[in-house]
Order: structure tokens, then C-alpha cells, then sequence
């Protein structure tokens, strides 16, 4: 038992060091004016549309996906909560920073809060640092996206479902189809949870299962898209898992990517240098596994799987083994006498103080280049975005050769309409034919494409990255293409009619 000193100085240091991370991560915010990665354009343009005429039932934008005339707002919660900082500024870029910002105290505070109901305050405290030693997850929590809000209502949904608070239970499976697509997780852990339960204590919850039914099917309904929101849970909980899986040669982001096992373990390496610490302590103790670390770690190893198959959960791998291991460490200090063990539990810790230091540098190295890229791209992007809302009239159709290259134009220049935005399942499912172009506009395989951009897209003007078969064409074809903006990474074109 601590003292009440102890307590206080304990508590401390966790406000200094939930201090420290946040400071950290504004700083980092803030080094550029551009915002990070593609999807964060979007996410910030399509707060400031429902901030001007409420929630949305088709989205022109993206003339050649579902979205047209079929919206579903699977970040609903998260376009809502960003509206109030699109008021502390005109610059929409900057009120994304702001909202980033606020999402990432949201994230620490919850964390926080579950750790601390296992570990004291200080160790709480560098226990917030640890997921920031893995680029991966500090490059997504610079991120606008719906998936910092999933994790919080994930750690809190474990945790209700553990200590059968079954309201606390209703009210996550409510909010979570509005925040994300992934809400059908909350039904496997609440079976997963009372399986477990039921290996430990032969007892079932019931109630657990019937509130998170009751919950994710209100939350479907009381949605703003409903039916429409189906479509999305298809294609992205099921349609792009299984495709993800099978190898299909479809373009999604590099995130889908299984990253090499190598890049894994040091992109990772407290997560998995923490696992071996505990099936070595395992060896070294016996320690019975408390019901709370066993769930805690299955929850954590369905997401480790799927990270062995997907670059994109490893973000969220990192805070759930990382309450696993506060859960684990709270069994240990129940059944431990730690004055037998001081010397040796000292030395663990030294141990796991250099294997930190250790993780660091190439971990900063890795997240310094992912960090460069995207704020190179996003200068470019904006300053091409900004040169079409100032050249390109109003309610053209520009057809752009990557589905990424979208959201910045949504974003600052929305005067005009696009191909398609976000995955390309949405173009796939509602216009494969139209895929199929787009897949040989960036490859290379498209007879007369001056034709099937207006016959086909509807497209006078167009934008290709430097990196597809289209920037190539465009720059050859001067019969049929007329470059209007160029810089190293892309270019602007309007096709030249033949009639002329």
C-alpha cells in the first residue's frame, strides 16, 4: 500500500506525463500547415458540408461510387464532433489540427482512466508512452480518421463487458455504428467475453449479449443514412476484409499491406518485447491469470492477428496489450511478495528502460519519414486543389487518376465534382466497368483515352499524379491534351476539343 505521499507524488507524475504526450503530439501536429494523410481532407470536408446543410443523403462529389446517390456516413460521430472547430478558425485545414488535437485527449484521458483501474498513477503515466514508441500508432493518432474514437469506445466497452456493467455496455454498442465501421466487433467481444467467463467461473452474463444486440441494432436505425448505412457495412466489413484476405488485385491503401515480419517486430517492439517478458516471467512465477487479463488478451490477440494480415491494426494492437499487460501487472502485485523480489523486479525494470531506449531511434526514424511524405503531398495536393477552385468553372467533372488524390479536392475546392473518394470498393460495387478504367488510366492500358474521359467520365479537365500512365499520356498526346498546371509531382489538363 502506498502512503498518501506516495499517492500524491504517484499522481503527479501520470498529469506530467499525460502532459508530456499530449505536448508532444500538438507539436508534431503543428510542424506543417498541411494536415496528415488523404482521408483527414475528407473527414474535415465533410464536416463543414453537414455544418451547412445537416446531415447528408447523396454525395455528388464522387460521381462514380455508391456515395452518389446512396450516402452512408460511416464517421458520422466523428464529422459531427469536428464541426465546433471549424468556429475557432477560417482556415479549415488548421480546425482538422484542432480537432485532431482534442480527439487525442479524448484517447489519453480513456486510457488513462482504464490503466489506472490497474497500475498506480505513475506507472499509469509511462504507460502512455509506450504505444508512442510504435510509428505506426503515432503516425495514425496524427491522423483524422474515426479510428482513435473506435479504440476509446473499444477500451471501454472491454471493460464494461468485464465488470458487467451492462449499461455502460448499451450505451457503446449505441454510439459505436455511428462512429464506425467496425461496430460489429462489439457483438464477438461480448460472446468472447462471457465464453471466457464461463471457462473461469461457469457463470454467463446474459445481459452483456442481449444489450449489445438491442444497442448496435438502434444504433443502425437512429443513423442518418439508414438503410443506406448497409451498404457500407457490407462492403467495408465484409466485401474488403475478404478481398484483403484472398490477394485480390484491388487497389486499396498500403495499410491493407501485411508489412514484413521484420518491420513488424521494430515498428512494434515494446509490444512484443513486453509479451516476452511476461511468458518469461511466467516461467520464472507461477501467476494465476486473473478473469479481466484473460479477456483483455484475447481481445488483444484477435486484433494481433488481423494485424499479421493488415499494416492498419497494429494501431489498434498497441493500447489493448498494453491494458492487457496493466492487467497482467495488477495479478502479479496480488500474489507477489515483493520484497522477495525487489532486486530482480529492479533489474526487469532497467531492462525494459533500455529496450525502450533501444526502440526509439529507428522507430523516430521510420515515423520522420512517413511524416515527411505526407506533408510533401500535402503541399502539393493543396496548392493543386486551390489552383482548380481559382481556374476550373464551376460544376466540371475532374476526373483525377488515383482514388486518394480526391479528398483534398473535396475539401478546398468543392465547387467541383470528382470520380470517386476513400476506398475503391465504392467504385467497384457501383461501377466496375468504370474500375476497370480507372485501373488502366494508372497502369497504362486505355485506348483513346481523351474519349472515354469525356464519353464515358464526363470530364473536360482532369488531374494525374506524376506516378500514373495518364501523367505520361497527357504530357505526349498535345493533340488531345492541354497541361495547365504542372510541378514535379502532378499535373492539370483540359482536354482540347476536336471540333476546334
Amino acid at each position: 500500500m502506498f502512503s498518501l505521499k506516495e499517492k500524491i507524488t504517484s499522481n503527479l507524475i501520470l498529469v506530467v506525463l499525460f502532459l508530456a504526450v499530449m505536448l508532444f503530439f500538438g507539436w508534431l501536429q503543428f510542424l506543417t500547415p498541411t494536415l496528415y494523410g488523404f482521408d483527414a481532407y475528407y473527414h474535415v470536408a465533410v464536416s463543414r458540408l453537414i455544418e451547412d446543410s445537416g446531415p447528408l443523403q447523396n454525395f455528388r462529389w464522387a460521381q462514380f461510387s455508391t456515395f452518389k446517390n446512396f450516402f452512408s456516413d460511416k464517421d458520422f460521430l466523428l464529422h459531427v464532433s469536428t464541426i465546433p472547430f471549424l468556429y475557432f478558425t477560417d482556415n479549415i485545414v488548421t480546425a482538422g489540427k484542432y480537432a485532431v488535437v482534442f480527439f487525442n485527449f479524448l484517447f489519453l484521458l480513456s486510457f488513462a482512466f482504464i490503466l489506472r483501474k490497474y497500475i498506480p498513477g505513475f506507472l499509469t503515466g509511462l504507460f502512455l508512452l509506450l504505444p508512442a514508441l510504435s510509428p505506426t500508432f503515432s503516425m495514425f493518432f496524427l491522423y483524422l480518421r474515426p479510428t482513435i474514437l473506435a479504440i476509446i469506445l473499444t477500451i471501454f466497452l472491454i471493460y464494461f463487458l468485464i465488470n458487467k456493467k451492462w449499461l455502460g455496455v448499451l450505451i457503446v454498442s449505441i454510439i459505436y455504428p455511428l462512429t464506425h465501421i467496425s461496430f460489429l466487433t462489439v457483438l464477438v467481444f461480448a460472446f468472447f467475453c462471457e465464453a471466457i467467463r464461463y471457462m473461469h467461473s461457469k457463470e454467463i452474463f446474459e445481459r452483456n449479449i442481449y444489450v449489445t444486440i438491442i444497442g448496435l441494432g438502434i444504433g443502425c436505425i437512429i443513423h442518418p443514412n439508414f438503410p443506406h448505412n448497409s451498404i457500407s457495412v457490407y462492403l467495408n466489413a465484409i466485401l474488403v476484409p475478404w478481398h484483403t484476405f484472398v490477394g485480390t488485385d484491388i487497389d486499396f491503401g498500403r495499410e491493407f499491406i501485411a508489412v514484413p515480419t521484420k518491420q513488424a517486430l521494430i515498428s512494434n517492439f515494446m509490444v512484443f518485447f513486453s509479451l516476452g517478458m511476461i511468458i518469461w516471467f511466467s516461467f520464472w512465477k507461477k501467476v494465476k491469470v486473473s478473469f479481466s487479463s484473460l479477456v483483455w488478451f484475447v481481445c488483444f490477440g484477435c486484433y494481433f492477428v488481423l494485424a499479421m494480415l493488415s499494416n492498419r491494426y497494429w494501431y489498434v494492437v498497441n493500447p489493448l496489450f498494453f491494458v492487457f499487460f496493466a492487467s497482467y501487472i495488477n495479478d502479479v502485485r496480488g500474489q507477489v511478495e515483493w520484497k522477495e523480489f525487489t532486486p530482480k523486479i529492479n533489474r526487469g525494470v532497467i531492462v525494459y528502460f533500455i529496450a525502450a531506449l533501444f526502440a526509439m531511434y529507428p522507430n523516430c526514424q521510420m515515423l520522420k519519414k512517413d511524416m515527411s511524405g505526407y506533408i510533401e503531398a500535402g503541399h502539393h495536393y493543396e496548392n493543386v486543389a486551390l489552383w482548380m477552385k481559382n481556374n476550373i468553372p464551376s460544376g466540371e467533372t475532374v476526373y483525377h487518376a488515383l482514388w486518394s488524390d480526391s479528398p483534398f479536392f473535396i475539401c478546398l475546392n468543392p465547387k467541383n465534382n470528382y470520380v470517386s473518394v476513400l476506398d475503391p470498393i465504392y467504385t467497384i460495387y457501383c461501377c466496375p466497368g468504370a474500375y476497370a478504367l480507372y485501373r488502366g488510366f494508372k497502369d497504362g492500358a486505355v485506348k483513346d483515352p481523351h474519349k472515354v474521359l469525356k464519353d464515358v467520365f464526363g470530364a473536360r479537365f482532369g488531374y494525374a499524379a506524376g506516378s500514373t500512365w495518364l501523367y505520361q499520356e497527357a504530357l505526349r498526346d498535345n493533340a488531345h491534351f492541354k497541361v495547365m498546371y504542372q510541378d514535379r509531382y502532378g499535373i492539370v489538363f483540359k482536354l482540347i476539343d476536336e471540333k476546334a
